[in-house]
Protein backbone atom coordinates (compact mmCIF):
# COMPACT_ATOMS: atom_id res chain seq x y z
CA UNK A 1 0.00 0.00 0.00
CA UNK A 2 1.30 3.41 -0.71
CA UNK A 3 0.90 6.14 1.67
CA UNK A 4 0.74 9.79 0.61
CA UNK A 5 1.20 12.83 2.45
CA UNK A 6 -0.26 16.12 0.91
CA UNK A 7 0.57 19.38 2.70
CA UNK A 8 0.35 22.88 2.88
CA UNK A 9 3.74 24.70 2.84
CA UNK A 10 7.37 23.47 3.17
CA UNK A 11 9.51 22.12 5.07
CA UNK A 12 13.16 23.62 5.25
CA UNK A 13 16.18 21.79 6.03
CA UNK A 14 16.09 21.57 9.93
CA UNK A 15 15.24 19.34 12.83
CA UNK A 16 11.72 18.68 11.49
CA UNK A 17 13.14 17.74 8.14
CA UNK A 18 15.25 15.33 9.53
CA UNK A 19 13.18 13.81 12.29
CA UNK A 20 10.08 13.33 9.47
CA UNK A 21 13.37 11.65 7.67
CA UNK A 22 14.04 9.20 10.24
CA UNK A 23 10.63 8.00 10.17
CA UNK A 24 10.73 7.28 6.40
CA UNK A 25 13.97 5.52 6.45
CA UNK A 26 12.36 2.82 8.62
CA UNK A 27 8.98 2.02 7.14
CA UNK A 28 8.56 -0.27 4.80
CA UNK A 29 5.35 1.09 3.00
CA UNK A 30 6.35 3.29 -0.10
CA UNK A 31 5.97 6.92 1.30
CA UNK A 32 5.80 10.10 -0.50
CA UNK A 33 5.40 13.64 0.42
CA UNK A 34 3.99 16.34 -1.59
CA UNK A 35 4.13 20.09 -0.13
CA UNK A 36 1.92 22.74 -1.93
CA UNK A 37 0.97 26.19 -1.01
CA UNK A 38 -0.45 29.16 -2.40
CA UNK A 39 1.94 32.06 -2.93
CA UNK A 40 0.06 34.50 -2.92
CA UNK A 41 -1.25 36.61 0.32
CA UNK A 42 -4.76 36.31 0.95
CA UNK A 43 -7.32 36.79 3.76
CA UNK A 44 -7.92 33.53 5.66
CA UNK A 45 -10.98 32.44 4.83
CA UNK A 46 -9.54 32.77 0.79
CA UNK A 47 -6.87 31.02 1.63
CA UNK A 48 -8.53 28.39 3.07
CA UNK A 49 -10.31 27.46 0.03
CA UNK A 50 -7.48 28.11 -1.96
CA UNK A 51 -5.10 25.62 -0.13
CA UNK A 52 -8.66 23.36 0.09
CA UNK A 53 -8.22 23.03 -3.72
CA UNK A 54 -4.72 22.43 -4.31
CA UNK A 55 -4.91 19.26 -1.93
CA UNK A 56 -8.08 18.29 -3.67
CA UNK A 57 -6.17 18.62 -7.04
CA UNK A 58 -3.14 16.43 -5.51
CA UNK A 59 -5.34 13.49 -4.76
CA UNK A 60 -4.89 10.19 -6.09
CA UNK A 61 -7.42 9.06 -8.52
CA UNK A 62 -8.08 5.89 -6.21
CA UNK A 63 -7.88 5.44 -2.52
CA UNK A 64 -8.67 6.60 0.76
CA UNK A 65 -8.28 9.64 2.16
CA UNK A 66 -7.64 10.73 5.73
CA UNK A 67 -7.82 14.48 6.65
CA UNK A 68 -6.48 15.79 10.10
CA UNK A 69 -8.71 18.15 11.55
CA UNK A 70 -9.23 18.99 15.04
CA UNK A 71 -12.99 18.17 14.69
CA UNK A 72 -12.20 14.53 13.44
CA UNK A 73 -12.38 11.88 15.15
CA UNK A 74 -10.14 10.94 18.31
CA UNK A 75 -9.26 7.16 17.66
CA UNK A 76 -6.38 5.02 19.34
CA UNK A 77 -4.05 3.66 17.69
CA UNK A 78 -5.15 0.17 17.16
CA UNK A 79 -8.64 1.54 15.94
CA UNK A 80 -6.24 3.64 13.37
CA UNK A 81 -4.53 0.04 12.84
CA UNK A 82 -7.29 -1.44 12.00
CA UNK A 83 -8.77 0.76 9.86
CA UNK A 84 -5.36 0.69 7.70
CA UNK A 85 -5.96 -3.11 7.62
CA UNK A 86 -8.85 -2.86 6.60
CA UNK A 87 -8.30 -0.73 2.98
CA UNK A 88 -5.20 -2.97 3.05
CA UNK A 89 -7.40 -6.01 2.52
CA UNK A 90 -10.20 -4.20 0.56
CA UNK A 91 -7.60 -3.67 -2.38
CA UNK A 92 -7.20 0.12 -1.25
CA UNK A 93 -3.72 0.59 -3.33
CA UNK A 94 -2.90 4.47 -2.12
CA UNK A 95 -4.51 6.14 1.61
CA UNK A 96 -3.47 9.94 1.33
CA UNK A 97 -3.18 11.92 4.76
CA UNK A 98 -3.79 15.86 4.42
CA UNK A 99 -2.58 17.97 6.75
CA UNK A 100 -3.99 21.65 5.47
CA UNK A 101 -2.81 24.79 6.42
CA UNK A 102 -2.66 27.14 9.34
CA UNK A 103 -6.37 28.07 9.34
CA UNK A 104 -7.03 24.68 8.96
CA UNK A 105 -9.33 22.83 6.00
CA UNK A 106 -11.77 23.79 3.67
CA UNK A 107 -15.22 22.18 4.32
CA UNK A 108 -14.81 20.70 0.46
CA UNK A 109 -11.53 18.47 1.95
CA UNK A 110 -13.58 17.59 4.80
CA UNK A 111 -16.63 15.92 2.81
CA UNK A 112 -13.66 14.11 0.69
CA UNK A 113 -12.38 12.61 3.22
CA UNK A 114 -12.88 9.02 4.32
CA UNK A 115 -12.04 9.41 7.83
CA UNK A 116 -11.65 12.89 9.52
CA UNK A 117 -8.45 12.06 12.63
CA UNK A 118 -7.90 14.26 15.56
CA UNK A 119 -4.12 13.82 16.97
CA UNK A 120 -5.59 15.30 19.81
CA UNK A 121 -6.98 18.33 21.68
CA UNK A 122 -2.84 19.74 21.41
CA UNK A 123 -2.43 21.99 18.68
CA UNK A 124 0.99 20.27 16.82
CA UNK A 125 3.38 22.21 14.50
CA UNK A 126 2.84 21.68 11.11
CA UNK A 127 6.25 20.17 10.27
CA UNK A 128 6.20 17.79 13.22
CA UNK A 129 2.44 15.88 11.89
CA UNK A 130 4.35 14.94 9.17
CA UNK A 131 7.07 13.37 11.13
CA UNK A 132 4.10 12.07 13.44
CA UNK A 133 2.61 10.27 10.20
CA UNK A 134 5.30 9.36 8.56
CA UNK A 135 6.00 7.00 12.24
CA UNK A 136 2.29 5.80 11.92
CA UNK A 137 2.44 3.66 8.74
CA UNK A 138 5.55 1.96 9.57
CA UNK A 139 4.41 1.03 13.47
CA UNK A 140 0.47 0.74 12.24
CA UNK A 141 2.16 -2.16 9.41
CA UNK A 142 4.85 -3.98 11.09
CA UNK A 143 5.09 -3.33 15.27
CA UNK A 144 2.72 -4.29 17.93
CA UNK A 145 3.35 -1.54 20.10
CA UNK A 146 2.69 1.17 17.48
CA UNK A 147 0.93 3.60 20.13
CA UNK A 148 3.75 3.32 22.25
CA UNK A 149 6.19 5.15 19.20
CA UNK A 150 3.67 7.86 18.31
CA UNK A 151 3.98 8.71 22.19
CA UNK A 152 7.59 8.27 22.34
CA UNK A 153 8.27 10.99 19.19
CA UNK A 154 6.90 13.61 20.95
CA UNK A 155 8.69 12.43 24.01
CA UNK A 156 12.04 12.40 22.59
CA UNK A 157 11.13 15.93 20.61
CA UNK A 158 10.89 17.52 24.14
CA UNK A 159 14.17 15.62 25.24
CA UNK A 160 16.29 16.52 22.20
CA UNK A 161 15.52 19.65 21.86
CA UNK A 162 15.41 21.75 25.14
CA UNK A 163 17.69 21.75 27.30
CA UNK A 164 15.26 21.87 29.89
CA UNK A 165 14.31 18.30 31.73
CA UNK A 166 10.72 17.80 30.42
CA UNK A 167 9.53 15.47 32.95
CA UNK A 168 10.67 14.91 36.76
CA UNK A 169 11.67 11.14 37.80
CA UNK A 170 8.85 10.88 40.31
CA UNK A 171 6.27 11.23 37.22
CA UNK A 172 4.68 7.79 35.52
CA UNK A 173 5.50 9.27 32.08
CA UNK A 174 9.48 9.57 33.08
CA UNK A 175 9.57 5.71 34.05
CA UNK A 176 7.49 4.98 30.38
CA UNK A 177 9.78 7.24 28.48
CA UNK A 178 12.57 5.85 30.01
CA UNK A 179 11.14 1.91 29.04
CA UNK A 180 10.78 3.23 25.16
CA UNK A 181 14.68 4.64 25.11
CA UNK A 182 15.86 0.98 26.07
CA UNK A 183 13.69 -0.57 23.32
CA UNK A 184 16.07 -1.68 20.06
CA UNK A 185 19.38 -1.75 22.22
CA UNK A 186 19.00 1.55 23.23
CA UNK A 187 18.77 3.14 19.60
CA UNK A 188 16.30 6.16 20.95
CA UNK A 189 19.29 7.16 23.63
CA UNK A 190 21.67 7.79 20.94
CA UNK A 191 19.97 10.91 19.74
CA UNK A 192 22.13 13.77 20.31
CA UNK A 193 19.59 14.99 23.29
CA UNK A 194 20.06 18.95 25.06
CA UNK A 195 18.61 17.83 27.86
CA UNK A 196 20.95 15.28 29.05
CA UNK A 197 23.56 18.04 28.76
CA UNK A 198 22.03 20.32 31.44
Amino acid sequence: MQIEILAIGRARTGPERELYQTYVDRIRWPLALREMEEKRRLPPAEMTVREGALLLDALPRDGAVVALDETGKDISSEQFAMQMGRWRDDGIATVAFIIGGADGLADEVRRRADLLLSLGRQTWPHMLVRAMLAEQPYVAGAQPAYADYIVFGALQWMRCGSPFPALRKDDPVFGYRERLLDLFDGFGRKAYCREELV
